[in-house]
């Protein structure tokens, strides 16, 4: 027997070593060039192409610069394939490991789009009987890309690819995704992120995202978002839970949206929320939107340690601790809407019907609102106020109950039927009063800061006290005729006046008029801010029902005389008639009372034109004819006298400011 030497092996093992990869490089390069790829061309409708082909004795084989059309494209496609797939053309791999991949697909519709038609791919596929399908595709480096149009695009990286029935569960590492909708942006980054894709529609069916942030808009604080799922279908619906507590779910269904929150955070959704509400505490709840042209609300909210802030509402931020539950309407060709809106707080209900009407710019033109507050504990109502606006009222303790409604409408085409009414049945007793505004200290020597911080006492021991009883009665009736004419006949409410004045203001559209009466300036004076809000004008309205309660008319004419301002810096009605006239408060005329009482809506301006002008300028000499008219009806001045009175005013002599 002969021998092979061994230097001939192994050179037979070399030569063999050397001729098979390039004998699959060429069989495989030759069956993927006139087989694979033109056959991966027709079905996915795109040029398919490769730089180069490389296969390995183990089956492996390499495609270096795959690109399939314009938006897919990867340094390298590795592949483990068997050697008679490889023999017979048929690419069927056990694992598949794509390099530097780059895609870029649009989602329409719940479809992703990857700029081929995907409904042939399946049966073009060349696979041969009992064939062994792909049990994963890894994606390393390189970035996925999903455009969403004008809402916005995500990015995933370190993506896999696991085949499944009918389609490919997608799992990605760090992804982010920028959204937009309109004016809103969020942004979503997660750790880990999951997708279950359909095939051959590559329609996702789930998506689940764990680990993640989302911030609204630019800045500010992030959800904390301990898992996501999306879940498509004939309803789309999407969960959260969150780190810390907390849940949220949104359901789409048709033309419905349903929002669900459990102990949702506010902070985070700053950018989304209105301006009146300030990003601060929780909210749990439904809400349900339906979209069409008459688009449909339907909520059921209650919040805890939330915020309102409104300059029409109070001058700081209102915590609010309450429930709110509302629905109706909005009709956009008409611009108009309405609803059902029921407020609870603690144990305090309102009801209210709202009807709203806007121009093409979002202007308010109209509305209507019918507001019921049914018989409550004059208690319960106290302890309902937000407590920086009830802190004048801390310390007030109430028995009794009150109830009614107010009604409001107004049209600013038609501001003349404008309407304003309120009926309201108080039964409340005050049963202790240590409060800090304390209005039963009036009785007494009362001490009162003015606003530059000197201190009045309203008694005979101030020097610039001037008690009633030292006033002839025409300086103390110009007053009250100018401002408060019913003055000793209401409880301290004129509602024809404030219905006068409502109709004024929308024909203005702006606040122009008031209505307060002279108990109710006396409050604001004594006890409140300058501030012209509704949450200031309700605790006005308390504490003028206690006043009215508890301290003499007379008494509260002469706290309001000697408080009230009438010049810059000059308060009440004995510095006025010096600084205005050089004279004491017992000796002025009716014509400088009538002038002075003409000045208090304004007297900062008042001194200014007349400074200005050296005379009583024709905005105030209007005024003061005014009052004086006034006057002469209360019979403060006589008819006989009247007209000297009028025309003494373009002479009267105002002392040099």
């Amino acid at each position: 027997m002969t021998t092979v030497p061994r230097a001939a092996i192994l050179a037979v093992v070399a030569a063999v070593a050397a001729a098979v990869p390039l004998a699959l490089h060429l069989i495989v390069a030759a069956r993927l060039r006139d087989h694979a790829l033109p056959a991966l061309s027709q079905a996915l409708g795109q040029p398919v192409a490769i730089d180069d082909v490389e296969a390995g004795l183990t089956g492996t084989v390499t495609l270096t610069g795959v690109r399939v059309g314009e938006r897919l494209a990867a340094g390298s496609v590795e592949a483990a394939v068997g050697l008679s797939h490889l023999l017979a053309g048929e690419l069927v791999p056990d694992e598949i490991r794509v390099s530097q991949p780059r895609l870029r697909a649009r989602f329409v519709d719940g479809r992703l789009d990857a700029g081929f038609p995907t409904a042939r791919v399946r049966r073009a596929a060349p696979q041969g009987d009992g064939a062994t399908p792909t049990r994963r595709i890894v994606l390393a480096g390189g970035e996925l890309v999903l455009d969403l149009g004008e809402h916005g695009e995500i990015r995933a990286g370190a993506v896999e690819l696991h085949p499944q029935e009918g389609g490919v569960r997608v799992v990605a590492g760090a992804s982010s995704a920028e959204l937009r909708h309109g004016p809103w942006r969020a942004r979503v980054d997660f750790a880990r992120a999951g997708l279950d894709v359909e095939l051959p529609a590559l329609r996702v069916t789930r998506a689940a995202l764990d680990g993640g942030t989302l911030s609204l808009g630019s800045g500010g604080e992030t959800l904390d978002v301990d898992e996501l799922v999306v879940v498509a279908g004939a309803s789309q619906r999407i969960t959260g839970n969150l780190r810390g507590g907390g849940r949220l779910a949104v359901t789409v269904d048709g033309n419905a949206a349903r929002f669900e929150a459990e102990g949702l955070p506010l902070a985070p959704l700053a950018a989304a929320l209105p301006a009146w509400i300030e990003p601060a505490g929780r909210v749990s709840g439904t809400a349900t939107l339906g979209r069409g042209a008459a688009p449909t609300f339907e909520v059921d909210l209650t919040a805890r340690g939330a915020r309102l802030m409104h300059p029409l509402l109070f001058g700081s931020p209102l915590p609010f601790d309450g429930r709110v539950e509302a629905r109706g309407a909005w009709d956009r060709t008409a611009r108009a809407g309405a609803g059902r809106l029921r407020l609870a707080v603690d144990r305090l209900t309102l009801d209210a019907d709202v009807e709203l009407t806007l121009d093409p710019g979002g202007a308010l033109l109209g509305a209507a609102l019918h507001m019921a507050l049914p018989v409550t504990a004059c208690a319960d109502v106290l302890a309902a106020l937000p407590r920086p606006l009830a802190a004048p009222l801390i310390g007030l303790d109430l028995a009794g109950e009150l109830g009614g409604r107010v009604d409001v409408a107004f049209d600013l085409a038609r501001p003349d039927e404008a309407r304003l009414d309120v009926d309201l049945a108080v039964g409340c007793r005050i049963l202790r009063d240590e409060s800090e505004a304390q209005v039963a200290r009036l009785d007494g020597p009362y001490v009162h800061v003015l606003p530059d911080g000197r201190e009045r006492t309203l008694a005979v021991v101030d020097p610039d006290f001037v008690p009633l009883s030292q006033l002839p009665r025409h300086v103390s009736g110009a007053f009250v005729a100018a401002e408060d004419a019913r003055f000793f006949q209401h409880d301290g409410f004129d509602e024809e006046q404030v219905r006068r004045s409502f109709t004024i203001d929308v024909a203005a559209k702006r606040v122009e008029r008031g209505g307060s009466t002279i108990s109710q300036q006396l409050v604001k004076n004594l006890f409140l801010s300058r501030e012209r809000t509704l949450g200031r004008k309700l605790v006005e309205a308390a504490l003028t029902w206690s006043l009215e309660q508890r301290i003499d008319k007379r008494r509260i004419l002469e706290a309001y005389l000697n408080v009230i301002e009438l010049g810059d810096g000059v308060y009440g009605i004995g510095p006025a008639a010096r600084r205005w006239f050089g004279k004491p408060a017992r000796r002025l005329t009716a014509t400088e009372a009538a002038f002075l009482a003409a000045i208090t809506s304004a007297p900062r301006t008042a001194e200014a034109h007349i400074g200005r002008a050296g005379r009583l300028d024709a905005r105030f000499l209007e005024r003061t004819e005014i009052v004086l008219a006034a006057m002469r009806r209360a019979s403060l001045v006589r008819a006989a006298d009247f007209r000297d009175q009028r025309a003494s005013l373009s002479s009267l002599k105002l002392r040099a400011l």
